[in-house]
């Protein structure tokens, strides 16, 4: 049995519907901390020469990037493990080589990225859940399969017929 399917059989046994409200708040602040690194990328630009150099700018705007596009897709539910997987390696980064190294930093920071990390283990592991756009759309194609199976099985058309102009009659 691969990962996958041994983490789907756990979070399909295991999952309840406060999870989901877990996942929305993981994706909602990931999402808002790349677009407080859009507004302000100065600090992240500032942060990043001193380990990266000139290509900081471009890395910068890179995980911006990222962080909007995963935490829109960790709030809808979509690809969670994936987009998981891919922010665990950033704010571990963010958390044990940038808020340690720098006197400056929040302590407020510091907590958020450990909490926020957390979650994005647990989301790895429990999946997206049933409040979900994958746990939507998984859905709806066995339910198209079911009535395709439905209307073959009674004979009648799958699709409805149509006139001349291409409506419905």
């Amino acid at each position: 049995m691969t990962l996958q399917k041994k983490l789907d059989a756990y979070s399909e046994t295991h999952y309840s519907p406060w999870m989901s409200m877990l996942r929305i708040a993981t994706g909602l602040i990931i999402w808002i901390k790349g677009y407080l690194f859009i507004v302000d990328s100065s600090s992240l630009i500032d942060i990043l020469k001193n380990y990266f150099g000139t290509g900081s700018v471009a890395l910068a705007m890179t995980i911006a990037g990222i962080h909007l596009l995963a935490g829109f897709f960790i709030m809808a539910g979509l690809l969670t493990r994936f987009f998981s997987a891919l922010m665990i390696p950033i704010l571990a980064a963010a958390l044990f080589y940038v808020n340690t190294r720098f006197i400056g930093v929040n302590m407020l920071d510091i907590y958020l990225s450990a909490l926020v990390l957390l979650l994005l283990i647990f989301n790895f592991v429990m999946g997206s859940g049933k409040f979900s756009v994958y746990y939507y759309m998984i859905h709806s194609r066995k339910s198209r399969e079911t009535d395709e199976a439905h209307h073959a099985f009674k004979g009648e058309p799958i699709t409805h017929p149509l006139d001349k102009e291409g409506n419905i009659i």
